[in-house]
Parts: C-alpha cells; structure tokens; sequence
C-alpha cells in the first residue's frame, strides 16, 4: 500500500497554516513506519523527540487501562515533542495493524526556522489540543468523582443495614437470652427452699424448670451460630442421596412432644419412591423450624399435614414438600418479613409460645442453599402452606 504523504498533509487541520509547497518540503521529511496490532508506538515516561501522523488503523492513548482517545485515520498524536524534550505524558498503542508517518523534532526545528507564519499556526494548534484534553480529563474526572460518590452511599447504606443487624442482633440476645438465665436464677433459689424442706418433689419441678430454660437459651445462641455460617458462606454441604420419608417421619418425630402438649395431630403423606441428594442434616434442621413454626402457631386440637410430592416445577423439575397447618395464619402484608432474621412480625404461638424469630430465616438460606426456593400461602384464621421446592438433581 503506497502512502500520498501529500494528500495525506493536506487532509490535516494540524498543517493547514502552512503553504503547499512548504507541505511538500515537510512530506519528503515524513518517514513512513508501519506496526502490528498490539504494539507499543511509546510508552509514558520515554523521552519524546517525533510526532506521529495516522496514515492507515487506529490508535489508543491511555494512561495504564485508562483509556484517554482512541485515534484514526488524519489523526496526530505525540505534537507535543515537537517543542520541548519533556518525558510522554501518556502511552500509545496499536489497536489495529498501523501505518505511521513520523517527524522528528529536529526536522520540525529546521522547518519552523524558515517559516514564521507555520510556526505561530502550530503553537495555536498545540494550545487548542491542550485544551480540549485538559477538558476530556476534567469530563472524567467528574465522572470518576460521580461514581466513587455513588459507591460511598452505598457503602455507608451497607454499613448501615449491618449496624442495624447488629443492634437487632444485640437486642435479642439480650432480651431472649437474659428471660431463661433470669428464670435459672430464680429457680435455682426455689431449690435451696425445698432443699431446706427436704421437699424433693419440688425439687424435680425445679430441676425440669432449668432444664426448659436452659434448652431456650441454648436453642438461641445454636440459631446465631447457624445463622452467622450462613451469612458468611462459610457452611458445606455434605450431600448425599437419602429417602425423604424417612427424613420427614424423623422431623416429624422431632416435633412430637410439642404437638403432643396441644394434642395437634401431625400427619405424613409422603410416597416410599422419592429420593433426595442433599445435606440430610440441614434440610432436617429446616423442615423442623417450619415444622415447628407450624405447631406454634395452630391451636390445640387442629391439624398439620406434611405431604410431598416428585412433579413440581418451579423453574426446574422438582420436588415439593407442602406443611399444611390449621392455624391462625399470616396477614398477606406481612408473608414478606416471616423470613426476615429478627422479623417485627415475632409472635407468641397460640400457647404462649416464644421463639428466637430466627428459626423461618435459617429455613429459608438452607433451602436457597440447596438451589430451592419457599412458597407462603396463607390466610388468617384459615391457616398457612410453606410449599419448599428442592431440586431433584
């Protein structure tokens, strides 16, 4: 490919001050170099003595992986060396297959000697492009500025939202967990009065007594624990394949003694055939919370039904395990935030109940865990479904 360096000169604002036989003078000066994609025309900080002129391809100037201007065809990058020996601001990089026409700055000084009406068209140019890339760094930089701007707001959101579950955190553990050491305590002093009494049948009372309150404050900080590992990803899986029958007649076995004290039946509807490949511990530990959380909340004599079934879909084929209750319901506003850790939406059972209201939350990340997903359905005073979805693979 031959280069009219002529045509080329006459193409370029940079040169128009100049007369054409003086643009001839300059082309004969002009060497032509050629360079493959990739390659490095200058880097920063190199001594800068020639100016460029893109004859053919495109070129990149940036700073590092910022990308200042990309130039092509009748394009001049490097002008600046033409009038001082100051290190390149910037780098310059093929970014296709180039061909170059270079000056040197000694040719420029010979030129410019001999034509002051070139020189004095130049300098305003160079002045002008001075401009407009002080003006494309100020645009960046406000940018950039915007940008970092954003990021702090959102920053301080998420500092925000974690201080706010810290204190919710604190405030729990020091509501729900000062309630069962404050009865231990008492109780402990019931039991030195029937100590005194010999009374060892009020000490057996007693001792039960400690032991439920024990087991609250235990559940509390096990419920903490999890939730902290799943947050922070830090839990394994350990799958392997298992029945779901037996699963669910294990949770169900689980929750016995609480349906039992409000003579709730619990009843299973769950075929031989379903095989499941999961991490058989924690998928128990969340079925019984909503097990759990479905005893609580269904009055004395009512019903909870666990029934599973290998044809549903819920983007993917999968199985379904629906624990149906007859309880008090949920307020169709308020479905949202049962899954929410330290939820406002905390309540005592329908026996006086309590809970750490992060029982539904640990349910949930371990389903999602698992590639699953929760379904709520309910409606007040007719009772609730939790449909969970489980991948079959």
């Amino acid at each position: 490919m031959s280069i009219d360096k002529v045509k080329v000169l006459e193409g370029l604002e940079f040169f128009k001050p100049i007369p054409d036989f003086i643009q001839s003078v300059i082309a004969d000066e002009l060497v032509e170099q050629r360079y493959d994609e990739g390659t490095t025309i200058f880097s920063k900080g190199e001594n800068g003595d020639c100016m460029y002129i893109v004859a053919d391809g495109r070129l990149k100037v940036h700073d590092d992986g910022f990308v200042i201007a990309e130039l092509g065809k009748g394009e001049v990058v490097g002008e600046f060396a033409l009038l001082d020996d100051f290190p390149r601001s910037l780098s310059v990089t093929a970014i296709t297959d180039c061909i170059l026409l270079r000056l040197d700055q000694s040719t420029f000084y010979s030129i410019i000697a001999r034509r002051f009406e070139f020189a004095h068209g130049l300098v305003k140019l160079l002045v002008r492009r001075l401009r407009e890339q002080n003006e494309r760094l100020r645009e960046e930089y406000e940018k950039r500025e915007v940008a970092l701007t954003i990021k702090v707001e959102q920053t301080n959101e998420e500092l925000v939202a974690i201080m706010s579950h810290k204190d919710a955190m604190v405030k729990t553990v020091s509501h729900d967990l000062k309630s069962p050491l404050a009865s231990i305590g008492a109780t402990v002093g019931l039991i030195r009065d029937a100590l005194k009494e010999n009374n060892l049948a009020d000490v057996e009372r007693y001792l039960g007594m400690i032991e439920r309150s024990s087991s609250v404050g235990v559940r509390l900080i096990e419920d903490i624990l999890n939730l902290s590992k799943l947050n922070s990803g830090t839990i394994l899986l350990n799958k392997k394949e298992f029945s779901l029958k037996h699963l669910i007649e294990n949770v169900i076995t689980l929750t016995q003694g609480l349906a039992l004290e409000k003579n709730i039946e619990v009843r299973a509807e769950t075929p031989d055939k379903i095989i499941l490949v999961g991490d058989q511990l924690k998928l128990a530990q969340s079925l019984n919370n909503i097990l759990s959380n479905a005893i609580k909340f269904t009055p004395p004599n009512g019903q909870v039904v666990c029934r599973t079934d290998d044809n549903g879909f819920l983007g993917k084929p999968s199985v379904v395990i629906e624990i149906r209750d007859t309880g008090i319901g949920i307020p169709k506003d308020k479905i949202d935030t049962i899954f929410t850790e330290f939820s406002s939406l905390q309540r005592m059972g329908t026996k006086g109940e309590k809970g750490t209201g992060l029982g539904m939350s640990i349910a949930k990340k371990i389903v999602e865990l698992h590639g699953g997903k929760i379904v709520v359905e309910s409606e007040v005073g007719k009772g609730t479904t939790f449909s969970i979805y489980l991948p079959k693979e």
